[in-house]
């Protein structure tokens, strides 16, 4: 599973320790200009990421106006809905408004900070899971 970390800070540095553990493939970009630049990268290379977790403060570029621009990114690359990244957003706000406006935009998950460690494990879990149950793209 190919996993790309948008964070300016320590988090996912730890979260990516745990994963080598587990032989997972991670990217970490430390702010969300350079996460969309990765990921475009990678679409164009025929690799794109399974599993992105976005901060929502993030220097330079919001994280929900980086979910938007990757989601936008998928869209002109005519990635489908069920090949597309499954995003996880990690924020500190409670705020209604605040989800609705990322729900809006096709976030998959939310964790509220500090991490579950739980619930990490599940939707990582989760998305391993779906990704064994498409079907192999025809050569």
């Amino acid at each position: 599973m190919k996993i790309l970390f948008a964070d300016d800070n320590y988090l996912s540095r730890e979260i990516a320790k745990s994963l080598e553990k587990e032989n997972e493939s991670y990217t970490i970009a430390s702010n969300g200009k350079k996460a969309l630049s990765v990921i475009d990268q990678g679409i164009n290379n025929g690799e794109h990421f399974d599993l992105i977790f976005l901060f929502d403060i993030l220097k330079g570029m919001e994280g929900a106006a980086t979910l938007n621009e990757i989601r936008e990114l998928e869209e002109k690359h005519r990635i489908s809905l069920t090949e597309s990244s499954v995003i996880t957003m990690f924020t500190t706000h409670n705020e209604e408004s605040f989800f609705l406006s990322t729900l809006y935009a096709d976030c998959d998950y939310f964790l509220q900070l500090p991490v579950n460690r739980l619930k990490l494990a599940m939707i990582m879990e989760t998305t391993k899971n779906d990704m064994a149950l498409k079907l192999p793209k025809s050569a």
